[in-house]
């Protein structure tokens, strides 16, 4: 059996946008676009029915968000009604007993990881489908993501890895051992920006908008097809807007 996905992360809404020089105005017009995306990926979800969303973390900048934001998100997703929406919270919607992720009353269709320690298994056995997740708590240095991956359980159904972290320098509490993630048939990773492949089952979509002048190209999510023996994917553009760079040289 063939499942398909779409795979996003680090769409950060409700960003404040305060790491880059726009004016409130622009800024503002720059949230709204995030929205806009996030809508998009729905519609994307929807037009091509597919079986898993998956969100990799960081899906709201919960520092500036509010109760309704996350209201307002639950109301989006629940038009995906024959879609199973996993999501996994990041560095920056840290899952804790404060956060609005355990306030809300989600969709049945939207399964939240909530385990911040160890990979959490959710089950679907009409898929003969078990995907590992992780959350993210509060920064803590002492934090290892690695002691938080084990290798699946059951080899001969579809794993698949939602988790956040991987590109930091080795020590850093995200810095994710890519050796240790072998053997799920996908990992869908966040945290990192850019889209890359860093082997052909382990994939950051990078974020569907930019988010700071370092974030050029083209911007988009995942879309795929996955089975025990099978992996297909292919990288959609979404952005509204690009960020480029020029260089001017003057002569005297």
């Amino acid at each position: 059996m063939e499942l398909s996905f779409i795979h996003t992360g680090d769409i950060h809404l409700c960003n404040n946008f305060d790491s880059i020089s726009l004016s409130e105005k622009e800024r503002e017009l720059r949230r709204k676009e995030l929205w806009e995306a996030f809508d998009k990926i729905i519609d994307l979800s929807m037009e091509n029915e597919v079986d898993y969303l998956f969100i990799a973390g960081d899906l709201i900048c919960s520092k500036y968000a509010k109760l309704k934001d996350y209201q307002k998100i639950c109301e989006r997703l629940s038009i995906l009604e024959n879609t199973k929406i996993v999501i996994i919270s990041g560095n920056n919607d840290p899952l804790n007993n404060l956060s609005y992720f355990n306030v809300v009353d989600w969709p049945p269709n939207v399964y939240i990881i909530k385990d911040t320690n160890k990979l959490e298994k959710i089950f679907f056995e009409e898929d003969n489908l078990c995907i590992y997740g992780l959350s993210l708590d509060e920064y803590n240095p002492n934090f290892n993501i690695n002691n938080a991956i084990y290798d699946p359980e059951d080899e001969d159904k579809v794993n698949i890895l939602l988790i956040h972290g991987g590109k930091e320098e080795v020590g850093h509490p995200l810095h994710i051992d890519f050796d240790k993630l072998s053997k799920f048939d996908y990992c869908a990773l966040g945290h990192y920006h850019n889209h890359e492949e860093i082997k052909e089952h382990i994939v950051y979509p990078g974020t569907p908008e930019p988010l700071d002048y370092s974030e050029e190209g083209k911007r988009g999510v995942l879309m795929g097809k996955v089975s025990k023996d099978m992996l297909f994917k292919i990288f959609i553009p979404l952005s509204k807007r690009k960020f480029i760079t020029k260089e001017i040289f003057f002569q005297k």
